[in-house]
């Protein structure tokens, strides 16, 4: 897959020691292998069968990052604190492919199992501290 990115930091304050920064990254989709239920051979039950290898892609997704971070300089050493955020606005993307149990109608039938998506990329908060000597 790929990613692109577009940033900019920005200092502030008397002493230029506060850095805000904020970055934008569109990823496009990871490759998967197709997967499809097929009726085994005795008909009372699903199995799965792959399809050709990646030959189908996740959805595309974008980001939005924020950060900001103050540093502080102290005879030989540089104390950073920092707060960031990644995936501000929250954007989910499809991350994997689940499919449920196969199950049984009220006629009889065997239902085809149901394909649902778990996605990732919540927002994610990061608090932190460096120390450079």
């Amino acid at each position: 897959r790929h990613t692109a990115l577009v940033g900019f930091n920005v200092t502030v304050g008397k002493r230029r020691d506060w850095i805000l920064s904020a970055s934008y990254q569109f990823h496009t989709g990871r490759p998967h292998t197709p997967v499809s239920p097929v009726l085994n051979g005795a008909g009372d039950n699903y199995i799965f069968e792959l399809g050709e290898l990646n030959s189908e892609r996740y959805g595309n997704f974008h980001e939005i990052n924020l950060r900001s971070e103050i540093f502080r300089t102290f005879r030989r050493a540089k104390f950073t604190f920092y707060v960031e955020v990644l995936n501000l606005t929250n954007f989910q993307s499809e991350f994997l492919y689940i499919w449920g149990d196969a199950t049984v109608d009220e006629d009889g039938n065997l239902r085809v199992p149901e394909r649902r998506t778990f996605t990732h990329l919540p927002i994610r908060p990061w608090f932190g501290f460096r120390l450079e000597f």
